[in-house]
């Protein structure tokens, strides 16, 4: 009796060992999952690729790209800004997700930065070349006009594969075309079942 017993402990032991090592590598990133969303069907699905962004729990990662583009640090600074939707990197149009995440922008351009914000879309003043670059979609000399009260814009462009969140935000000074600001976030993520995990890089 006492060796099934010591048995017993020992597989109980190396069962609560692997918990606990399964939790802490994924600690903070289980995104439960609610309703009828499934993770794994929204590759196709325009709808549930806005509701995974929104699992994704994404605000914090917008809040660390707004302090990296603000040219003074740790200060807030009245100024005009352009801020465009953000777009597909492969279609050049926001999608559903794509307004999900402009409204992330926006709020933490807003609030960390305290910009003024005017809002635009994409195609209207920039343009991606052939080689991935954001330009200006006209001469910039057409911007220096009263209609456009301000000086620099903020960029974002975005990738969604089946596990992987590319975000691509660049601060341009729209009277130069010169970009004085280039922002990436990897976010890796994981769909078990219908729950998310995550994990975010530089």
């Amino acid at each position: 009796m006492e060796l099934k017993a010591s048995g017993t402990q020992r597989t109980l032991i190396f069962f609560l060992a692997l918990c606990v090592l399964s939790s802490l590598s994924c600690a903070r990133t289980v995104v439960e999952s609610t309703g009828l969303f499934r993770c794994k069907d929204f590759t196709y699905n325009e709808s549930l690729q806005a509701e995974l962004l929104a699992k994704l729990g994404l605000q914090p990662v917008y809040h660390q790209i707004a302090r990296e583009l603000c040219l003074e640090e740790d200060r807030c600074v009245e100024e005009v800004i352009l801020v465009t939707d953000t777009v597909d990197i492969r279609s050049l149009t926001p999608k559903r997700g794509g307004m999900f995440l402009s409204e992330l922008m926006r709020n933490s351009v807003k609030n960390i930065c305290c910009y003024r914000i005017v809002q635009a879309e994409f195609g209207r003043y920039f343009k991606l070349d052939s080689r991935g670059f954001v330009s200006l979609t006209r001469d910039a000399s057409e911007i220096r006009n009263e209609d456009y009260p301000f000086t620099n814009a903020i960029v974002t462009t975005y990738s969604l594969t089946k596990d992987r969140l590319y975000i691509f935000a660049r601060k341009i000074n729209v009277r130069t075309g010169q970009i004085i600001g280039f922002v990436s976030r990897d976010i890796a993520f994981q769909c078990l079942g219908d729950a998310v995990i995550k994990s975010v890089g530089p």
